[in-house]
């Protein structure tokens, strides 16, 4: 029996190995487009490109593993069920939960693992990741620019509608702020415009435009005038404060801030950090971790359900399974974060909809 066992999780961690190296390439795709990028077009060192991708990598084994997981079990039990292995095996009068069960007890110490590396370490992680980062974009704003987005260098917000393929700025607009207030004491507004980064400050040369000075306390004496062509200098030296964000929260800090919250009887400070934002974070961690369990119950049966079709179908029925469970887990997370429904019930919701379709498999896989 121990002989069985051990064929069968070398079947299984094989085919969980080629999962995890294709589905984690899969998600990586975005941010290596990104980070390459960074390197030939704006200059970032590949020392630090390559430590952003170190950094992120953990983070992304945390999402691509439940999948992996539910791969490696169909295809594994689909080459089994299709090379008539199984069928041997039944025909010694071995039960049908002493060849399914390995593979799910494996997940589910791997659920075990990763809800601990979820709510302790993926957050020391990223932000490691979010302060290599940050001190990337200080060094080299450029990164900040991207269209259609407003970046914020000290009390300036820039906007810019397009790029051009040489870096021209285009429909650009420059608010100034009085410092720390939400004031604005200034509007520059340009067709066209470059940035120069320099170690110390931004310069926008900007071309065809307008710039309109306001006085919060004398409106009627604000100033306006046209130009062909000026230079805004925005100084970079402690220009940007990194904010934290609920994902550098570890499972005490997230619970040590409800409590303080409860016991202020406070609802929340803002809508990011409210009492729900805050349960949901907790319990979306904990969900996510689960899911390789889960999905090895639901891969087991599939696979041996499907025989020779697994190999084929392997890929796309995982990915469609993915799909509906990311569907429940959105819908567990409005109704988390609404506060109607307890965030555990709430976040719960994919994972009881995963146990449930597996009771139909394994049903259905006991009758073969």
């Amino acid at each position: 029996m121990k002989i069985l066992k051990r064929y069968i999780l070398a079947e299984f961690l094989s085919s969980l190995g080629f999962g995890l190296a294709v589905f984690t390439f899969i998600l990586l795709l975005d941010q290596i487009f990104q980070i390459v990028n960074m390197v030939v077009s704006k200059g970032v060192p590949v020392a630090n490109a390559a430590a952003l991708f170190a950094l992120m990598l953990p983070n992304v084994l945390s999402l691509s593993v439940p999948i992996s997981v539910l791969f490696g079990a169909i295809l594994s039990y689909g080459r089994l069920s299709s090379d008539n292995e199984i069928t041997a095996v039944r025909t010694a009068g071995i039960k049908h939960i002493d060849y399914m069960a390995p593979p799910v007890i494996l997940a589910a110490a791997l659920a075990a693992a990763l809800v601990f590396y979820n709510l302790n370490l993926a957050p020391k992680t990223y932000e490691s990741f979010s302060k290599n980062y940050f001190e990337i974009v200080r060094r080299a704003p450029a990164l900040r620019l991207e269209k259609k987005t407003v970046a914020i260098i000290g009390s300036n917000r820039i906007y810019f509608e397009d790029r051009t393929s040489d870096g021209v700025l285009l429909k650009v607009s420059i608010y100034r702020f009085t410092e720390g207030t939400l004031e604005p004491s200034a509007l520059i507004y340009a067709s066209s415009a470059t940035a120069v980064f320099t170690g110390d400050k931004v310069i926008f040369r900007m071309f065809s435009g307008a710039f309109q000075k306001a006085d919060p306390k004398a409106p009627s004496e604000s100033t306006s005038l046209l130009f062909a062509g000026y230079n805004v200098v925005i100084p970079m030296e402690g220009g940007a404060v990194k904010s934290r964000s609920l994902r550098e929260y570890t499972a005490s800090e997230l619970r040590s801030e409800i409590k303080r919250l409860e016991a202020a009887g406070l609802a929340s400070c803002d809508r990011a950090t409210s009492i729900p934002a805050l349960n949901t974070e907790l319990n979306l961690r904990i969900a996510i971790g689960l899911s390789p369990f889960f999905f090895a119950l639901i891969g087991v049966p599939v696979g041996l359900l499907a025989g020779k079709g697994a190999k084929a179908a392997g890929f796309a029925f995982s990915l469609a399974v993915v799909f509906l469970y990311y569907i429940f887990l959105a819908i567990g997370i409005n109704m988390s974060e609404s506060g109607g429904v307890p965030s555990a019930v709430a976040l719960a919701l994919p994972n009881f909809a995963a146990a449930l379709a597996s009771f139909f498999l394994w049903r259905e896989a006991f009758k073969r």
